[in-house]
């Protein structure tokens, strides 16, 4: 069920669904068929999956079928997703370090359908999502020893949106890469996007990934990473180590 809705085969979709199979069957991400169904563009698709759908599970520190629509789909999608329950949530990651709203989706993957060529919001959702989102600068590190230390990737989301792969494909997702991208070091040939690295420890079998990046009018580069330590005090004391990309300026 879940690749004939990410290939938009509403026929496939229609015949397995008489066969009595769940549209809520999730794969190791926790994605469900929805949220394949949002990210394909093909509105018949997210039409047949949300008619069958049995009430709204989403986990909200995970991506949610909004935040897949967000990726290539336009206002209706993000209509059709509202309309049925889903609410617009921001996502913490740790590689890159980032909170991302409905609107980072959207803008990092280029998504003309929602955001307007001057990063105007062409959806209300967006816009809400954007004003309310509170960014964290790797600058505003507190020194008591009873705050957590608190980061985000030193990169705007126009950074982001600069970087090119020349159609390399995600893994996971099966989308172009948009915003940074994570080579296993083991597999001669595997990457994810930063979305699906989200939740690589649960869908891949290796652990040892590094960032790769291209700028554009540059061939494909390997960056060099810098690794980033930092400690978080409070009753419990705990030692996080983040790989962050070294980007050269662009001239």
């Amino acid at each position: 069920m879940h690749i004939a809705v990410l290939y938009g085969n509403v026929d496939a979709v229609r015949y397995l669904r008489s066969l009595v199979l769940s549209f809520d069957s999730r794969d190791n991400r926790g994605w469900s068929v929805l949220h394949f169904a949002a990210a394909n563009n093909r509105l018949e698709v997210l039409e047949t999956v949300l008619e069958h759908l049995e009430g709204v599970k989403c986990d909200e520190n995970t991506w949610t079928p909004l935040h897949l629509a967000c990726k290539s789909s336009g206002p209706r999608a993000l209509d059709l997703l509202l309309g049925a329950g889903f609410k617009p949530t921001t996502v913490q990651t740790e590689h890159p370090l980032r909170q991302w709203s409905l609107y980072d989706v959207a803008y990092v993957h280029g998504n003309g359908a929602l955001i307007s060529p001057d990063g105007e919001a062409l959806h209300d959702i967006l816009q809400t999502t954007k004003d309310t989102l509170v960014t964290k600068n790797l600058d505003c590190i507190p020194h008591h020893e009873s705050d957590a230390f608190c980061h985000d990737l030193g990169i705007d989301l126009q950074r982001y949106k600069s970087l090119t792969y020349h159609g390399l494909a995600c893994n996971g997702c099966e989308h172009n890469i948009c915003g940074p991208a994570y080579k296993c070091t083991i597999c001669p040939d595997f990457d994810y996007c930063f979305m699906c690295r989200f939740t690589a420890e649960k869908t891949h079998e290796h652990s040892s990934w590094k960032i790769t990046m291209d700028t554009i009018g540059g061939d494909y580069l390997a960056m060099e990473s810098k690794l980033v330590k930092f400690k978080a005090t409070s009753s419990k004391t705990r030692t996080a180590n983040l790989v962050l990309p070294c980007i050269p300026s662009r001239r």
